[in-house]
């Protein structure tokens, strides 16, 4: 995956690389520059067009360019591919997930990390685990991943307006100030004591009062 936009990198039909975009190396050079054509397309030795090819000097191979197999959620936005696998972890919000789980294009695979101490974790005594024990921990290791997919979809990281926050945490007073919203888009001025009065407003150009 590059990492970093340069439009003096292009590929023989004029491609040139972009920060998010993933490629499959062909080739690597002695120096470390890397040949590459765009993810999914066949490359040269399959019977490609060797005008796909990019070359990736070492330089910039070694400054913007990671692997392209794992990646975070947050990089991950904007990228299709053919399946992906998302490890679900305390402390993710809904939204995290959603992104997490539309990059596949054919399928999207879930893995929720559980605690270290939980009994699933650990080698039963003996080192040979009965059936029953085996489903025990199967089916209470199945409720904890679920207990945990919960608290992800209850839990949001988007952030609020000023307006939310002030009704969240005082929800029986109203808002310091009203709005200021545009004319027909809703804008006006306030008025009252210490408000501007209206002429005051500065004039918006396609916009009436």
């Amino acid at each position: 995956m590059t990492r970093r936009n340069n439009r003096h990198l292009t590929t023989g039909d004029g491609r040139y690389v972009r920060n998010g975009a993933l490629w499959d190396v062909v080739a690597v050079e002695r120096d470390g520059t890397l040949l590459a054509v765009p993810a999914g397309r066949q490359t040269p030795a399959d019977g490609g067009a060797a005008s796909a090819v990019v070359r990736l000097p070492a330089a910039y191979t070694a400054e913007h360019v990671e692997l392209g197999y794992a990646t975070t959620t947050a990089r991950s936005q904007g990228i299709t591919v053919e399946e992906s696998h998302t490890i679900a972890t305390p402390g993710m919000g809904r939204e995290d997930l959603y992104v997490a789980m539309t990059r596949g294009r054919h399928t999207n695979h879930t893995y929720v990390a559980l605690p270290d101490d939980h009994d699933d974790c650990h080698p039963q005594a003996g080192g040979v685990a009965s059936a029953s024990a085996t489903t025990t921990a199967s089916a209470a290791a199945a409720a904890a991943g679920r207990e945990a997919l919960e608290r992800i979809l209850a839990t949001s990281h988007a952030e609020r307006s000023a307006t939310e926050t002030w009704h969240e945490f005082h929800p029986d007073q109203p808002s310091p100030l009203p709005p200021l919203t545009l004319g027909g888009l809703g804008l006006f001025a306030p008025r009252g004591p210490g408000l501007p009065p209206l002429g005051a407003v500065p004039q918006l150009p396609g916009l009436s009062r």
